[in-house]
């Protein structure tokens, strides 16, 4: 955009030409043009009564896509903008839930959030990222003796887990309470080899786990 303001209150006309624009306005004092395309204009200003006639070259460079990163970590979710301007408007489904210049800065999610982040040119695009707290589901150790931990996102009370060979072979299923974030299950009778443990909370999720 382009901001005229004078040193003195006094009638006056801008023209804005180029690329292909031409805008013509009255004002006093302040004149903002708003959403103008990239390139090159001609604007001239005079003033009522007047001879004066004062103009210039108006550059607007293109503006740059608003990028990012969004990384989670269990129920926050930390953004760390490297380009786009400020200010900058988080969305929780399609809500506002912050308004903020820093380019760095954290929000509390939960699993199946949708979270958006604009910058303040709509044209500079949107961050957005679909929060899946299941794709940080991890079994420790793997490979294992026989005895390990599963471990989950947080808020989860229970967890129906399964337990299938390399046979496809259906082996354990049980309804586990989850302790401060994992369940501690234990192969230790079944043979050595390839064990596929499917999870059902939100939508099944399956991980490898081989037995040593």
């Amino acid at each position: 955009n382009v901001k005229i303001e004078a040193d003195e209150t006094r009638n006056y006309t801008a023209t804005l030409k180029g690329n292909n624009f031409n805008y013509t306005d009255n004002f006093t004092s302040i004149l903002n043009i708003d959403n103008l395309s990239p390139g090159a204009y001609d604007l001239c200003i005079t003033v009522e009564g007047d001879t004066f006639e004062q103009c210039y070259k108006v550059s607007i460079a293109e503006a740059s896509n608003l990028s990012g990163k969004i990384l989670v970590d269990k129920k926050t979710a930390s953004i760390s903008i490297a380009e786009g301007t400020a200010p900058y408007t988080v969305l929780k489904n399609g809500k506002t839930i912050l308004e903020t210049y820093q380019t760095d800065f954290s929000v509390e999610i939960n699993h199946g959030d949708q979270l958006q982040i604009q910058s303040k040119s709509a044209c500079q695009g949107v961050l957005s990222k679909s929060i899946d707290l299941l794709e940080n589901v991890r079994v420790y150790p793997n490979p294992t003796n026989g005895l390990f931990e599963m471990y989950l996102p947080e808020g989860i009370k229970t967890a129906n887990i399964e337990i299938y060979n390399i046979q496809s072979q259906l082996i354990s299923s049980k309804t586990y309470l989850v302790n401060e974030g994992a369940v501690s299950l234990d192969i230790s009778n079944k043979p050595i080899g390839i064990y596929f443990i499917k999870i059902y909370i939100d939508k099944p999720e399956v991980i490898k786990l081989i037995k040593k």
